[in-house]
């Protein structure tokens, strides 16, 4: 979304009805059970749990495209439809999911936060909220009380609260006031929202604290001189609004532990001569790089902490536009929106951490293949905040644009798409070329009596069950291994004259080797 989509906004006629309150339901998240014994499970990806590994690439898994699910085609949304940068999903009280979802009116595109409705997450309908008309007619827009006049809200981010209730977070653009903040709003039924103090927001966007070239996007010494040259006296003044800031593309979460925690954009100054700096750009005086912030009550906020900066091994022009993140149940699955200044395009990085503080890049590269030219998502892709959980798989409600970020995104087309990701498989090890992979895992405590493979093999897979230090274990070598083939998400490792059950709960490491195709994870 470029800062011209951003930036639109302005009042439309409302008007409130009543609705039905949703129950909370879980979404693409595997939550261990208390008190049940965790499973193990080695992602690939990882390679950091390997002791060894030879001619094994990390590659993406193979993607299945659903086309588009959603269009403009609605009063609401006529302009445009979005799940970038930020969205929700909850279930209704009929068991029905509910997208929230960013729509823009046409022709003037001022954006509000709209509903849509399905029992399947491929077919979607756009109900009739009696709370927003245009031009007389009812719409699947959300009114926000709370909001000053012309104020209009996009990007929203949806969090059930610890008491039941519900929070979205979003950015609130335009009005007489000329505002770019990020704000929370509360809803008892997720459906009729009240701004919690539109004068205390979560974050401040760099054009709304100052001009560009002024001292929001300055640093150092320099800043502060040129804020007090504007009139700026205190200190503390200035330090908490340099504090607040940030571009927008906000993702917002209710943390596995408890409380809350953000993903959002912290913009590096970026001077003429930093070798990274593109006049082109809509906003070429920043480099674009992801930091984080927690908070007990979604309110007051920790100080940011930056776990996202491109750095030598990226291209010069290399920025990170949002970072949005899967629970699994060790791991965080994150989507880098990798942005390229000189193409003006936007493809997805699959990156991953434990702890959403260090991540890891095994891939620096487009994880969803863009479309073909002339197809909707053929210049820019941008995940959503949350993945829905199908059980069989994970559906992503992904953007696409056929426009570049400098172009205004009204003179093309955008639509919400399905993709279909197969369940765990995020990304997996795959013999180089035609070589054979062999890889060794770091010792780990067998928790089970046997050890499986998610993996799709061409050719052929051998294993052997090791000690901690490799050293294979009796009757369960390459040379003993009944080798296997297929694509399974629970291959079975079996010997000819031993199994594994004698080495429960005792630290081994395996040995894996095998030629074509890819291997997502060991578990037990």
């Amino acid at each position: 979304m470029n800062r011209r989509d951003f930036l639109a906004g302005s009042a439309l006629s409302l008007g409130i009805a009543g609705a039905a309150s949703p129950p909370a339901v879980g979404l693409a998240r595997s939550a261990p059970v208390q008190g049940a014994a965790r499973p193990l499970r080695l992602m690939m990806f990882d390679t950091e749990s390997l002791a060894e590994r030879s001619q094994a690439e990390v590659v993406p898994p193979p993607l299945k495209k659903l086309g588009i699910l959603i269009e403009p085609d609605s009063p609401g949304d006529a302009g445009g439809v979005s799940t970038a940068m930020g969205c929700g999903f909850t279930r209704d009280e009929r068991g029905r999911l509910r997208l929230y979802y960013t729509g823009y009116s046409k022709p003037a595109r001022n954006s509000a936060i709209c509903i849509a409705e399905s029992d399947d997450a491929i077919h979607w309908t756009k109900p009739a909220l009696g709370q927003v008309k245009i031009d007389g007619i009812d719409t699947n827009r959300l009114e926000i009380r709370g909001l000053p006049e012309g104020v209009t809200a996009t990007q929203p981010s949806l969090v059930r609260a610890p008491d039941g209730s519900w929070r979205l977070y979003f950015w609130a653009i335009g009005g007489k006031l000329r505002v770019l903040r990020y704000v929370a709003a509360n809803s008892p039924d997720g459906l009729h929202w009240k701004v919690v103090d539109f004068a205390a927001p979560c974050l401040k966007h760099l054009l709304e604290l100052s001009p560009k070239y002024s001292w929001a996007w300055l640093d150092g010494p320099e800043s502060q001189k040129v804020w007090a040259e504007l009139g700026g006296k205190a200190l503390p003044d200035f330090l908490a609004l340099k504090w607040a800031k940030s571009n927008d593309a906000t993702h917002t979460y209710a943390s596995p532990g408890g409380g809350f925690e953000m993903f959002s954009v912290w913009p590096l100054p970026n001077r003429p001569g930093s070798g990274r700096r593109v006049e082109p750009d809509n906003s070429k005086e920043m480099v674009r790089c992801i930091h984080r912030r927690t908070s007990d009550d979604g309110l007051r906020w920790s100080d940011p902490e930056l776990v996202l900066v491109p750095d030598g091994a990226d291209p010069w022009d290399q920025q990170f536009y949002y970072l949005s993140q899967h629970h699994l149940t060790e791991w965080r699955i994150g989507f880098l929106g990798s942005y390229r200044i000189v193409a003006q395009d936007m493809n997805v990085e699959m990156v991953c951490s434990r702890d959403g503080r260090r991540w890891h890049r095994p891939m620096r590269g487009a994880w969803v293949p863009r479309g073909p030219k002339g197809s909707v998502d053929s210049v820019r892709i941008y995940m959503p905040s949350h993945l829905v959980d199908r059980q069989k798989d994970w559906l992503c409600l992904y953007t696409g644009f056929d426009t570049r970020h400098d172009q205004d995104a009204a003179s093309g087309r955008q639509a919400i798409h399905g993709l279909e990701i197969p369940r765990y498989r995020f990304a997996g090890l795959a013999p180089r070329n035609s070589l054979t992979a062999r890889i060794r895992t770091n010792p780990f405590i067998l928790p089970g009596t046997a050890v499986k493979i998610d993996a799709a093999v061409a050719g052929e897979l051998r294993a052997e069950l090791c000690d901690a230090f490799g050293k294979p274990l009796p009757g369960l070598t390459i040379a003993d291994c009944v080798p296997f083939a297929g694509d399974s998400e629970a291959h079975v490792l079996k010997w000819k004259n031993a199994g594994t059950a004698d080495y429960q709960y005792d630290a081994v490491s395996l040995r894996l080797e095998w030629e074509g195709g890819t291997v997502y994870s060991v578990f037990a």
